[in-house]
């Protein structure tokens, strides 16, 4: 800081106040920043003892701010060593500007007739560049003067020389901005007389297929009345008088974005849309797959499968109608049902799988009927061949005459169901 001070003290010696305002403000700011890292150091050395996060966020803002100020501090000595070097190359300087200036006098008949050209057009389309010829002109008077003036105290007053070299340079840098201005927008010019006809005929062909493609897909856009309506305007003004060709190619290149931009989006659209229907189709088949698995289980064991699988098994098939009903004009929706259908039969299957285990039974009989069918069949042939026949039917013989006994057909009955599960029914009957 106190180098910093004796460096400001010399410089006065050399430079106006006025050129020395950044020098002397970088200093204050340095000051302000080491008062608060002091303040903070004096927090750490008071009597009171603070905890260690206090001393470590104490200690880290003193660093921050001793860093600041000397950052400051280096900055300010940067700028004023390149102030100095400046004034030590100022007789070169002028040199290089009288250059610099005479090739800023050789663009400016050019920029002139590049002027003329967009004054043809509407006011509004060289607005932005109204008065930039004139006022470069004027930065090259200035310009002409302070380099004159710099090289007159060159050799007697290195100070004044570079601040006339630095009036000159940031004369003929703001006059240079300017004719490029003029001469970008002649440019344009240009490129709107020759584009504007292939520029509007792109944006109707553009246009005309995102029209048809919306068409093909049964869908109303209304971006393409915008489009429409910058294409027609595009055209108003390039006939008008006087024309103005730089909007109008601005909007027709504006249109003919448009236009791609929502032919590429219909493109995708229907790329997804196949895309997904070809994911549907899969997925239908998929379900398609796991019902008939379902189906055919249950039907094969109707008589071992409860409700709960049979309502599965409905709910998936009505699914799957669901799933067939929206393909045609929804492949997501047709997705949804479709896998929802195979979750279903999935769950219908196992739900089945589970009863037969528990029951069994093939077919459609319940676990009870087949051995009731084979007792009314023995019964049916012991009464029709004993029984009945010794009362007078066609089979002769009664209980003790010639057809076989009641507890002998019993007993034979007993010892099938015997040989067929292990239980052992021939004993004595009841």
């Amino acid at each position: 800081m106190r180098e910093a001070e004796e460096e400001l003290a010399f410089a006065r010696a050399q430079m106006t106040e006025t050129e020395l305002d950044g020098f002397r403000a970088g200093i204050d700011d340095a000051k302000k920043q080491l008062r608060r890292a002091f303040e903070l150091r004096q927090i750490l050395d008071d009597s009171t003892p603070d905890p260690p996060e206090v001393v470590r966020e104490t200690l880290a803002g003193l660093i921050t701010e001793g860093e600041a100020a000397r950052d400051e501090l280096a900055r300010q000595f940067e700028a004023m060593n390149a102030r100095r070097d400046y004034e030590r190359d100022a007789p070169g300087r002028l040199l290089r500007l009288s250059d610099d200036l005479a090739a800023l006098n050789v663009r400016l008949p050019a920029t002139a007739r590049a002027m003329e050209g967009l004054s043809t057009q509407a006011a509004s389309g060289w607005r932005s560049v109204a008065g930039n010829l004139d006022e470069a002109r004027k930065r090259a008077t200035l310009a002409e003067e302070s380099i004159a003036r710099g090289k007159l105290g060159a050799t007697t007053d290195r100070p004044s020389a570079a601040r006339e070299a630095r009036t000159a340079q940031q004369a003929l840098a703001e006059a240079a901005v300017m004719l490029d201005a003029v001469d970008n927008l002649a440019q344009q010019l240009v490129e709107a007389r020759s584009g504007l006809a292939m520029r509007l005929a792109e944006g109707e062909r553009s246009m005309l297929a995102a029209s048809q493609a919306a068409a093909r897909e049964g869908r109303s856009l209304p971006e393409l009345q915008e489009i429409r309506s910058r294409l027609e305007e595009a055209r108003r003004l390039s006939a008008a008088t006087p024309p103005d060709l730089l909007a109008a190619y601005q909007l027709a290149r504006h249109a003919d974005a448009s236009a791609d931009e929502l032919v590429a989006s219909l493109q995708t659209a229907t790329i997804e849309r196949d895309r997904a229907g070809v994911a549907a189709d899969l997925e239908m088949d998929a379900a398609r797959a796991e019902y008939a698995r379902a189906a055919d289980y249950i039907d094969a064991r109707r008589g071992s499968v409860g409700s709960e699988a049979r309502t599965r098994l409905a709910e998936a098939e009505r699914q799957l109608d669901s799933a067939q009903s929206v393909r045609p004009s929804d492949p997501a929706k047709t997705l949804e049902h479709a896998r929802l259908a195979s979750d279903l039969a999935i769950e219908a299957y196992s739900l089945a799988s589970d009863d037969f285990d528990e029951n069994e039974t093939w077919g459609g009989m319940s676990g009870g009927a087949l051995p009731g069918m084979i007792i009314l069949g023995g019964l049916g042939g012991m009464l029709g061949g004993g029984v009945f026949g010794g009362m007078g039917c066609r089979r002769g013989g009664g209980v003790g005459g010639g057809g076989r006994s009641l507890g002998g057909m019993l007993a034979d009955w007993a010892a099938a169901l015997a040989a067929d599960d292990g239980r052992d029914f021939t004993g004595p009957p009841v």
